[in-house]
């Protein structure tokens, strides 16, 4: 057997916010409880739809001080990283599209997702749309990040 595997083979745990057990244990408790019997967590797309669940899970299992970017910042860079790779020819749509979940279950999502979905839709291409995106994405934030 591996050093530090429970069994062989590694068993995995599944987390899933849709199940029952999600409404009693937040995300990061059904997956601290799930390392006690297995290996490892599967988490799937709920990282996805929820990005800050892992800087949530590191933070409960290590407990070390360690916290993710918040999303101002992470925001802003996904700002500037829209405005370079549009400006290089990329649909705007290609990349905010990524980006609807950061906001998930704050007030002010909702017209957060609208602001960014129906603003790349109209943008086009090359340098005068990559200074748009810049300003759309910076938009949309003010929304929902207090």
């Amino acid at each position: 057997m591996q050093p530090g595997l429970k069994a062989w083979p590694p068993w995995l745990g599944s987390l899933s916010t849709k199940s029952p057990a999600s409404a009693v244990q937040p995300a990061p408790a059904q997956s601290e409880a799930a390392l006690l019997w297995c290996d490892g967590v599967m988490l799937g797309r709920e990282v996805y739809h929820r990005p800050a669940l892992l800087s949530e899970l590191h933070q409960q299992v290590f407990n070390d001080g360690c916290h993710g970017p918040d999303a101002t910042s992470m925001l802003e860079r996904m700002a500037a990283y829209a405005e370079r790779e549009v400006a290089a020819g990329e649909r705007a749509s290609s990349i905010t599209r990524h980006m609807l979940g950061l906001c998930a279950g704050q007030p002010g999502a909702r017209r957060y997702r609208q602001c960014l979905s129906e603003g790349a839709r109209a943008l086009g291409v090359g340098a005068p749309a990559a200074a748009q995106v810049g300003r759309l994405i910076r938009q949309a934030v003010s929304m929902c990040v207090p």
